[in-house]
């Protein structure tokens, strides 16, 4: 997979849009060959469209606090320039995050936040509606209702909780308690056609485009057949919608349009590509060619209507066929599974003991926090200690490698991490430098061997190289051949060229400030660094 080009978008949430996927790449392909379309995804191997994009990037759910950083990690280091969101939850996030994206030259495709929270909650919908001379469902006051009446939640989707009450006995205690229901006028679908409205805005925030799709057939709160229609409807809002502050991309409203009357009733917006865009597309309502044309070219979009009428989707169930690869994920061992200050304080501590006295006395505890000032001034411990104490620093070296380290404990975190891997199937395994004796006691006192077979654990002095070298990766490689590769290690230095190289996914651990190797990210060179960085190990899953 090549990330050289800076010509590649990003379907964030990409779930089932397994056609928006497909039509982002036929449009950027036909300008830019090389150009990729990537996803993102919490799981990318159960997301059918993570499957026919170029590649997917495992993130956090989009509510966690890591989710942006891993984001913008994923789009510097791969050469996105386009973000296109899909999914709700997602666009407040994303549109708080629009400078810090803009400031790097990556356009997130979202809406401005003020839109975001008026469409995010139905109320102020209705007001923008009416601000722009559509009219709403007439409000119903539950307490003197009138019949029918329609109840829906403020801030809902994908249909759920909505509810018809024709008559007071249907008006029940669960209906009319429901803390977020708003009650309206019921539009009557005998009289009335559904409609979603795709529409596309340039970066001029005007509207370039409108295509209103007739709701023919729904399922799960999604178009499952339908016909696009030229009316009315385009002829409104290319008037009253001409331009929104803010808005840039595909939005989807939903009407309510009787034909006989004329009356247009506006009902909710959607400031992302709706699950029915395909039909417009289809019809040659072509957004994904506007925005390469916008954000990758440079170029203006004119408003069109050249897409056409009458166009008909009969939506059907397809599969997505995964030859399933089995999943190796290899860890560093020293400040990625666990922290090597642990086991430099317990060195430390049993040196000042055989030194100083036994554990517990006054003197030990004075000699092990005197050691520990001198490596925070960085001074040489070891050689300050031969002086003192006439031991050679050989001695005290080989005490350091050789001890136990008796207190030292996996991190409830990363053992819930390495519980969950395993439990999914995955192969576990460690590629570690440093001295046999020394590696294995952690690993030992750490309990690892619950998780990782001995025969997966790689120890540069018993294996005969260190990284970077790429033979201590292909080990695993020869071993579990068509299976895909993650190294999550700590050290951009060294740990990340080798697997680099070979296509692994890289996952890099950040300092918390209790590393004993400092990383600095800018000293290294692109090919050194990783494809993804976590604050905490638990964001790898």
């Amino acid at each position: 997979m090549s990330t050289r080009t800076r010509n590649n978008i990003l379907i964030s949430s990409a779930g089932k849009r397994v056609s928006l996927v497909r039509e982002f790449r036929s449009e950027l392909k036909k300008v830019f060959p090389d150009g990729n379309v990537f996803t993102t995804e919490m799981n990318p191997a159960m997301s059918p469209a993570a499957q026919v994009s170029d590649a997917c990037f495992r993130v956090p759910r989009v509510t966690e606090p890591g989710y942006i950083d891993a984001l913008f990690e994923i789009c510097k280091g791969n050469g996105v320039r386009v973000v296109v969101p899909t999914i709700d939850t997602e666009l407040l996030v994303l549109a708080r995050a629009k400078k810090r994206f803009s400031d790097a030259g990556i356009f997130l495709l979202v809406a401005d936040e003020d839109f975001i929270v008026t469409c995010r909650d139905k109320r102020n919908t209705g007001a923008f509606f009416e601000s722009r001379g559509i009219r709403v469902p007439a409000a119903i006051d539950k307490s003197d209702p009138t019949f029918p009446l329609f109840a829906k939640p403020y801030d809902g989707s994908l249909s759920k909780d909505l509810f018809v009450v024709r008559s007071r006995e249907e008006l029940t205690p669960e209906i009319l308690n429901h803390p977020k229901l708003m009650f309206m006028e019921y539009i009557d679908k005998c009289i009335y056609k559904e409609y979603t409205v795709d529409m596309y805005f340039g970066r001029d925030n005007r509207i370039k485009a409108a295509v209103p799709r007739e709701r023919i057939e729904i399922r799960a709160g999604e178009i499952n057949k339908g016909r696009t229609r030229k009316n009315v409807i385009e002829k409104t809002l290319r008037e009253n919608f001409s331009e929104i502050p803010g808005v840039v991309g595909c939005i989807c409203a939903q009407f309510f349009l009787n034909e006989k009357t004329g009356d247009l009733v506006g009902i909710e917006i959607n400031p992302r590509f709706g699950g029915g865009y395909p039909l417009s597309y289809g019809a040659g309502a072509n957004f994904p060619q506007n925005i390469v044309r916008e954000y990758l070219l440079g170029e203006t979009v004119d408003f069109s209507d050249a897409w056409r009428d009458n166009t008909l989707m009969l939506r059907y169930d397809a599969e997505i066929i995964v030859s399933e690869k089995r999943r190796v994920v290899v860890f560093d061992l020293d400040d990625t599974l666990c922290k090597e200050t642990d086991f430099l304080k317990s060195a430390f501590r049993e040196i000042a003991e055989s030194l100083a006295g036994t554990r517990g006395d006054v003197a030990a505890e004075n000699l092990f926090a005197e050691m520990l000032e001198m490596r925070s001034r960085r001074e040489n411990v070891f050689e300050n200690l031969s002086q003192k104490y006439g031991v050679s620093v050989a001695n005290l070296l080989a005490r350091y490698r050789s001890h136990f380290p008796l207190g030292m404990k996996l991190p409830e975190e990363t053992r819930a991490v390495l519980e969950t891997l395993k439990n999914c199937g995955a192969v576990l395994g460690i590629i570690t430098d440093g001295r046999s004796l020394t590696q294995r006691n952690k690993i030992r006192a750490l309990g690892l061997s619950e998780f990782f077979e001995d025969a997966n654990i790689v120890v540069s002095e018993e294996f005969g190289s260190e990284k970077p070298s790429p033979e201590n990766y292909e080990f695993f490689m020869k071993k579990y051949p068509d299976a895909e590769f993650c190294y999550v290690g700590d050290n951009p230095k060294k740990d990340f060229i080798a697997p680099n190289a070979l296509g692994w996914e890289t996952v890099c651990l950040l300092d918390d400030g209790g590393n004993v190797h400092p990383q600095d990210f800018s000293a290294v060179p692109a090919a050194a660094l990783p494809r993804r960085k976590i604050k905490k190990i638990i964001e790898h899953l």
